[in-house]
């Protein structure tokens, strides 16, 4: 695909380009990102189950550890959007996976419980910074026809990350590794895929339509793109979909991360292998399936009726367990 060059700065030709190895070399690249970002993320959950009994923090200190990740990454996504917006993509595509790697590295080193919350918050800025970059670098690439699948497969790769996740610690229990060290092998191994998103990173091209956007006068404008609209006429797009994501992130991130200690709840009689080999299994047969049909049928039914039907089945699940309860 001759698009992927920097110097290509058609609009036109990248949303009519046929589906080629760069779109799925693409696609690899930013999905690596979604990869680290959700197995840095959620891992922290087993991680917590092993450090309580290491450390026993009480119940607030063990509320922050687990959310001091989320809580960065909301100043790490505004931070490297709007550099990108403002530099360019390819200045800062790798930055946000070394803070990952650092982030990883940190926390799997720490040696008390301020040390451990620092490198989650900066593993957080990195992971805040990874999800803005590697979903419009690849919806910037994609082309018209396959948008929804090339997106969608990025986004999937999260699914990977939360599976591998509980499958590590499972490996690590079964071994019957010190506990200590177990919890550090978790948080620690989030910084080899980071690693390699940063290999990767390195030769990307600038996306043509930023450099579009940044070059474009009236003598050298596409002219199949209409003029850019005012940043006003994009502000109910933006409550809408954030405010989509705000509410699938509040019940997505919280359930997951708590996932061991909501399986302790439902089967305290149960240990903490067990409770991990559930989760896992809750995650192979419904979160990993979820992602992939989504991404395969996401430009057939349409993205915002998909979007419909994934709420309500969410709604339905919890308002269910609520009645249950």
């Amino acid at each position: 695909m001759k698009s992927a060059n920097t110097s290509v700065s058609s609009i036109a030709a990248l949303n009519d380009a046929t589906l080629g190895l760069f779109h799925l070399k693409t696609m690899l690249t930013a999905g690596l990102g979604f990869f680290s970002a959700a197995y840095d993320l959620f891992i922290i959950g087993y991680a917590l189950a092993l450090i309580r009994q290491e450390w026993h923090p009480d119940a607030l200190v063990m509320g922050l550890i687990g959310s001091i990740s989320l809580l960065a990454v909301l100043f790490g996504a505004y931070l490297f959007g709007r550099i990108a917006d403002i530099y360019g993509r390819r200045k800062i595509y790798g930055i946000e996976a070394l803070l990952m790697v650092l982030g990883a590295l940190g926390s799997a080193c720490a040696n008390d419980i301020t040390t451990l919350i620092i490198f989650r918050f900066i593993l957080g800025l990195g992971v805040g910074g990874d999800y803005p970059l590697s979903s419009v670098i690849m919806s910037e690439y994609a082309n018209r026809d396959n948008r929804g699948l090339l997106v969608g497969l990025t986004f999937s790769f999260q699914a990977l990350g939360v599976l591998i996740g509980p499958g590590i610690a499972l490996a690590l229990l079964a071994a019957q590794i010190d506990h200590d060290l177990a919890w550090r092998i978790m948080l620690g191994l989030g910084a080899f895929p980071a690693l390699g998103a940063y290999w990767m990173r390195r030769s990307m091209p600038e996306s043509p339509r930023w450099l579009n956007r940044a070059t474009k006068s009236p003598k050298n404008a596409d002219s199949s793109v209409t003029s850019p609209k005012p940043l006003r006429h994009y502000w109910r797009y933006l409550l809408g979909t954030a405010g989509a994501w705000f509410a699938f992130d509040y019940a997505y991130y919280g359930n997951t991360i708590s996932t061991p200690m909501i399986m302790h709840a439902l089967a305290p009689q149960g240990g903490l292998m067990a409770n991990i080999a559930w989760s896992w299994i809750v995650f192979a047969v419904a979160a990993v399936p979820g992602y992939f049909l989504a991404a395969f049928t996401l430009d057939r039914i349409g993205h915002r009726r998909l979007q419909l039907i994934g709420f309500f089945l969410h709604g339905h699940s919890f308002s269910c367990h609520w009645r249950d309860s």
